[in-house]
């Protein structure tokens, strides 16, 4: 039986039966190839009869080939290259037929018993097992690709996604197969066979088996299920044919007929077609207009398109999972796939984060995300590496809010990257006691270095120039870009630097000895580790949960009592200075002196150009949460008495005087951001030589209704100047639902458009349109509403009442040797 689609608009035939083996009996293999008009077309193989008597396979097979090459040059199933073998195993087939209907083996001589079977001779965790005796049906001869039949269909080297077609079974089946390694059989269902056999894509293989699954179900109760074949007893066996398609794709699945039907029948017409809608639907989800990047091991990223404009390739592993014996350990580089990964999806790491969803966390979390123009032939296009913040203790590379797809479509002149990093006490715990790296903890700063260390290596395939990289970050990833300014290693590969609302005053680093190593001493109370004397290897073998349980216990110190102190994060970078056995070991160490604050002040930090900003308004957010009812001047006063005392209190009041009758929530916020943000940078940045400086004063375009964000419509809170530099206003409600769907002002989109220019023009030359900052001119960039406008001596004055601090709050609290 023959299926032909019925198309207004039908390609001429583009098949060509080629012959790709020949089989011990004589008999020809033939492949039908079917190309595609359109340019560099993904290449799809679809075999089927590899068991001699998958007769439904066999007729499949045949279909398709008509259907394909009929197919309409519209139709998704035109804009891929086929190779489709209908007949694997033709003397299995005319044997099974004439003879031995249930015989799956070709015909092959053997010592006993004639045969092997072919869909387990391939050389992926093959073992010749002592239970296969040659007269057995899955026997899989004595070595791999022994079979005529084998080699034909590995000779065919490149594809990006390959079907088994099978008969019976109603399943969709997808690798791994075997538990066989190195001759040593492990179970399926145990913790071993997980980490020997661990999936380098598993959402996506198995995301995409389950959507072939819905498609082959009817609603008649005939439902396909997708499943594991380690799971599934007939494909439970080693030199599997899919295990060695995975090496070539991610996409690598085998195709159970609906088991209704008998092998004396051919398949039903109705199966037929909705097999051949469900392969179609796969190739326009996975692969038709896919924009794919090759590096130079025949291996690459297929991305996915965000607009016309935009490519965007997601979810590249930039170093090992860091799980199991790799948790609390330095990470470990990933090699790139010999094959094109799928790249799409979104994953944060773990974190306790009402505005990360739990199904994106993994503690698999180390992956980094690439947005650049689309179809460009330049291949010099300077990189902005963006480190998201989340005080080290939550957030994602990929937040919608933080995805640059406006910018590159005003611009498409650069590349920007944005990744995860391991977060709180998963990538921050420090503890007096090394672990087997040599380190007390770090881990999240050394993600970062190696996820710099991967662009580095790895933009050139991308069209980017690994010398024209800017390392920006915002907040807690702007305080980890002043680490990377200073430290060696990464510094070495960074061309600029920008640093938004991370306060150079207040890097993530302890005042003294004792408090670096104080907050992992409480986490480890509240787990069953604190008396263990190997207390790395007993916190690896906690479950996640209970790591985040003891996380949570850590809270940081009263900010009235502890000053400065108590803005830093409880979980954070440790200084190697720390040490008793401290030596000094070139790059491999983060702070080679002094610690972080120290470092800065001193001007040790690279002498590259540095941007370095604040918002108007950045604590608003945070002040509105503590004073939800609107904070009065009573209170204001009382606040600000308690952090700087009655007489620096008196003369700030002079400059910001209080409104006895309406809320005090913006006035208060300004001050504080003066004091931590502006005249604590300008403080701790007075010996850096190529600076400019910033002030945002924009507010958000909407309105929000969720804690930490109230009054941003107002006020440029935390955060707010990212919306302008990534154009991501339409984005918010991704993760606002509520908020109002109101379009920003053309003032609003010009500025963001400003500042889309300037930065692009920063990462191209290292110099802003305006002037240095320097001690004399005081010269600072004013973001507004209406454009980008420049003020000498801004907030001079409140910088020099700050200056005469000397309690707790003083500047140099954080600057000593060791």
């Amino acid at each position: 039986m023959k299926l032909v689609s019925s198309c207004i608009l039908c390609s001429i035939s583009n098949a060509e039966e080629v012959i790709i083996g020949t089989t011990y009996e004589g008999r020809s293999i033939i492949a039908n190839k079917i190309s595609s008009q359109v340019q560099n077309a993904p290449h799809v193989v679809v075999e089927c009869g590899s068991q001699g008597n998958d007769w439904n396979s066999v007729a499949f097979c045949e279909s398709l080939v008509d259907y394909v090459d009929s197919s309409s040059e519209t139709s998704p199933l035109a804009q891929v290259e086929w190779t489709i073998i209908s007949k694997l195993n033709p003397d299995g087939y005319e044997y099974s037929k004439n003879s031995d209907s249930s015989w799956r083996k070709n015909r092959s001589p053997n010592e006993f018993c004639d045969g092997v079977n072919i869909a387990h001779n391939f050389p992926v965790h093959f073992v010749n097992t002592p239970d296969q005796t040659q007269c057995s049906q899955v026997f899989s001869g004595f070595d791999a690709v022994s079979e005529e039949e084998t080699k034909a269909l590995v000779g065919i080297t490149e594809f990006d996604a390959f079907f088994s077609v099978m008969d019976v079974g109603d399943k969709i089946v997808y690798p791994f197969t075997s538990g066989y390694l190195n001759n040593e059989y492990v179970s399926c269902v145990n913790e071993k066979f997980d980490k020997m056999f661990r999936h380098e894509d598993l959402e996506s293989v198995r995301s995409a088996a389950q959507g072939i699954a819905r498609m082959m179900s009817t609603s008649s109760g005939d439902r396909f299920e997708a499943v594991e074949a380690k799971d599934y007893e007939p494909t439970r066996h080693s030199g599997s044919i899919l295990d060695w398609a995975y090496t070539k794709t991610n996409f690598a699945f085998g195709l159970f007929l609906d088991d209704k039907n008998l092998p004396i029948n051919p398949p039903q017409p109705v199966q037929q077609l909705k097999l051949i809608s469900a392969i179609e639907d796969f190739t326009l989800k996975y692969l038709a207009n896919r924009p794919v990047v090759k590096n130079d091991d025949s291996g690459g990223w297929r991305g996915i398109f965000d607009g016309p404009n935009i490519e965007v390739y997601r979810k590249i592993a930039y170093a090992e999972a860091p799980v199991d014996d790799l948790r609390f350990r330095l990470p470990m580089e990933k090699k790139n796939l010999s094959k094109i990964s799928n790249s799409e999806g979104s994953v944060a790491c773990v974190q306790s984060n009402a505005l990360v969803p739990l199904e994106i966390q993994s503690e698999d979390c180390l992956f980094l995300n690439i947005y650049r123009p689309a179809n460009s032939t330049d291949q010099s296009l300077p990189v902005l590496v963006f480190n998201h913040g989340g005080g080290l203790a939550a957030g994602y590379g990929d937040f919608p809010p933080w995805q640059p797809t406006n910018w590159i479509e005003n611009f498409p002149e650069l590349i920007v990257v944005n990744f995860n990093y391991r977060l709180n006490s998963f990538g921050y715990l420090g503890l007096d006691i090394e672990n087997e790296d040599s380190v007390h903890g770090n881990f999240g700063v050394h993600d970062q270095n190696k996820a710099i260390k991967w662009v580095f290596d790895n933009i050139h395939f991308f069209g980017g120039d690994k010398e024209q990289i800017t390392l920006m970050g915002q907040s807690a990833g702007g305080q980890s870009v002043f680490t990377h300014a200073q430290w060696e290693k990464s510094s070495k590969m960074i061309k600029n630097y920008i640093m938004n609302s991370g306060p150079a005053l207040l890097p993530p680093y302890g005042a003294s000895k004792e408090d670096y190593f104080s907050f992992g001493r409480r986490f480890l109370l509240d787990t069953d580790c604190r008396d263990n004397s190997r207390v790395w290897t007993c916190l690896r073998g906690l479950s996640v949960e209970e790591l985040k349980n003891a996380t949570e216990s850590v809270t940081v110190p009263d900010f009235w009592i502890d000053g400065l102190g108590a803005l830093v994060e409880p979980f954070r970078p440790v200084s190697d200075r720390v040490v008793a056995n401290y030596t000094y070991d070139g790059e491999n160490i983060i702070f080679k002196s002094e610690n972080s604050a120290s470092a800065i002040f001193a001007g040790q930090t690279s002498e590259k150009p540095m941007l370095v900003g604040w918002n108007r308004e950045d604590p608003l957010g945070w002040i509105a949460a503590i004073f939800p009812n609107g904070t009065e001047a009573e209170q204001a006063e009382t606040v600000l008495s308690a952090a700087f005392g009655e007489e620096i209190t008196n003369e700030l009041l002079e400059l910001f005087p209080l409104e006895q009758t309406s809320d005090n929530a913006l006035t208060l916020s300004r001050i504080f951001s003066e004091y931590i943000f502006d005249c604590g940078n300008r403080y701790m940045l007075k010996n850096q030589s190529n600076l400019w400086l910033y002030q945002m004063e924009a507010p958000a375009h909407v309105a929000f209704n969720q804690t930490g964000f109230i009054g941003c419509d107002e006020g440029a809170c935390h955060g707010v100047e990212l919306y302008y530099l990534f154009g991501s206003f339409d984005r918010i409600s991704q993760v606002f639902p509520d908020i109002p769907s109101d379009s920003p002002s053309q003032e609003a989109l010009d500025l963001s458009r400003e500042m889309q220019r300037a930065y692009l023009q920063y990462m191209k030359t290292g110099e802003m349109s305006w002037q240095k900052f320097n001690s004399s001119s005081e010269l600072v960039a004013r973001y507004q509403l209406g454009g980008i406008k420049t003020e000498t001596k801004l907030n001079s004055e409140v910088c020099e009442i700050f200056n005469k601090l000397e309690n707790n709050q003083r500047y140099d609290r954080f600057i000593f040797d060791f």
